[in-house]
């Protein structure tokens, strides 16, 4: 009885300081909308610009453009699911750049944007990130952007981390006590 005691706590606690925050998805900008990073206005190319930023990122990314039209609204949209962890422990990172103007909302709250047609929009990435405002479903983290003027482009990373919601601290209890019943059953008709 001692030993199945000591078992059905040792699980107790295994099972409390296992959850640890764990990437749940993560996703770029690449031509052809394979990374996660998907165009809503048709499918994506690569851009390329002496003056766009070449810096590495993870996961890693491209300049990529969808050919919308000068001084129309484009959309960008990564979706990720959060069933089965704990939406308080989840945390949202990334790096973006437009040329030329845009913002990042994470379901309908804006995160980041970039309003004035400068440079630095596109010559340097800029971080995002967001530690509330996620939905225990399907999120959506919408880029919307616009170009004012020829050649348009948009880089992007996205990175979710969240804890799995644990299992109840009596559910091991429980069933190390079913068990252990079960065990002594056995050891009585044998």
């Amino acid at each position: 009885m001692i030993r199945m005691t000591m078992t059905a706590a040792a699980v107790s606690i295994f099972a409390l300081t296992a959850a640890e925050a764990a990437t749940v998805a993560s996703g770029a900008t690449l031509a052809s909308n394979d990374g996660g990073i998907e165009s809503n206005d048709g499918p994506s190319y690569a851009v390329s610009h002496g003056s766009y930023s070449s810096e590495v990122t993870t996961p890693a990314s491209e300049w990529v453009w969808n050919g919308t039209a000068v001084n129309v609204d484009t959309t960008y949209t990564f979706t990720f699911d959060l069933t089965g962890y704990d939406v308080s422990s989840a945390s949202l990172s990334g790096k973006w750049g437009v040329d030329n103007v845009g913002t990042v909302a994470l379901n309908g709250t804006i995160l980041d944007s970039l309003n004035a047609v400068v440079t630095g929009n596109f010559n340097s990435l800029h971080d995002y990130s967001a530690n509330t405002g996620f939905l225990a479903g399907v999120n959506s983290l919408v880029f919307t952007l616009r170009d004012v003027g020829a050649p348009g482009a948009f880089r992007a990373t996205a990175v979710v981390d969240a804890t799995a919601v644990p299992l109840p601290a009596s559910a091991p209890l429980l069933l190390a006590a079913i068990g252990g019943v079960a065990a002594l059953r056995r050891k009585r008709r044998g």
